[in-house]
């Protein structure tokens, strides 16, 4: 199994799927029937077997006995903590540091209790955080306008792909940023999926390695919120599944397979996009 993440150009009055903002290829069904989990973010997301769903602005209510509530701010909530927020930053609050943490400390529900890494990095430039903590909470804000549909999984023994604008992920992450996804536990995260909030950043000791990758992210959010071009990149992240039963098992099939391996060559100098046909590495 293979998770890849391509991107590419695409004009802006073109959106990944006209109807709904996501473009999906899902080659599995969904299975009814099954236990789910009824998760949150700016509103009310239900989390099945396949996918996130989100029902943004509205409560939603049980609809059979295999889904169960969890408690959680709402998207008024949030959207009143994070405007609060914004406004405390834009009339030059001496305790906006105080206020970003206390506001991050709500949307995540009490999960970010420390934002020492954080912290460190706005005493240093305090200017960074009155310049561009409010455009990350209008991006965090404008997720319901930017995500209309549900978020498939890309699950394990399956091959399927999800096509999101720049700006989509862009929202998406500055939801990360203030914490308002569930907290998942171990028990109780299906597929194994990934915790997306950065409260992992925040919550620690000082970290130097910590606090530069916090400049990196926040040097993300500069540059999306800052671009001047119109045009709307498309980034497709897709699973590949390998339904060869030898290959399952590649160890044991080359120790038993006769054919003659290849010789390979190896080139230090030019680029990818020079050799055709090749097989292309990339260190990250």
């Amino acid at each position: 199994e293979n998770v890849k993440e391509e991107s590419s150009d695409q004009d802006t009055n073109q959106e990944p799927d006209s109807d709904n903002g996501i473009k999906e290829n899902v080659e599995y069904n969904a299975t009814a029937g099954r236990s789910g989990y009824l998760v949150q973010l700016l509103g009310q997301f239900v989390v099945s077997e396949d996918r996130i769903r989100c029902e943004c602005n509205t409560k939603f209510k049980r609809r059979d006995s295999h889904v169960s509530m969890i408690n959680l701010p709402d998207f008024n909530s949030i959207n009143s903590i994070l405007n609060e927020l914004k406004n405390s930053i834009q009339h030059s609050s001496t305790y906006m540091i105080n206020d970003l943490q206390k506001a991050i400390f709500s949307c995540s529900n009490g999960n970010a209790r420390n934002l020492r890494n954080l912290k460190t990095l706005f005493e240093c430039d305090a200017e960074l955080l009155k310049n561009l903590i409010p455009k990350i909470i209008d991006l965090a804000l404008d997720l319901p306008n930017r995500i209309k549909k549900n978020i498939p999984f890309l699950k394990q023994g399956s091959t399927s792909s999800i096509s999101l604008s720049d700006d989509q992920c862009a929202s998406l992450l500055a939801n990360a940023f203030f914490c308002t996804f569930p907290n998942r536990s171990y028990q109780n995260n299906p597929e194994k999926m990934p915790f997306i909030n950065f409260d992992c950043l925040y919550n620690d000791t000082y970290s130097l390695v910590k606090v530069e990758k916090l400049k990196c992210i926040l040097n993300y959010f500069k540059c999306i919120t800052s671009k001047k071009s119109d045009t709307k990149r498309i980034i497709t992240f897709s699973r590949i599944c390998n339904t060869d039963e030898k290959l399952n098992n590649l160890e044991k099939y080359l120790k038993e397979s006769k054919l003659d391996l290849v010789v390979p060559k190896i080139y230090p100098e030019g680029t990818i996009e020079d050799h055709k046909l090749a097989l292309q590495v990339d260190f990250a």
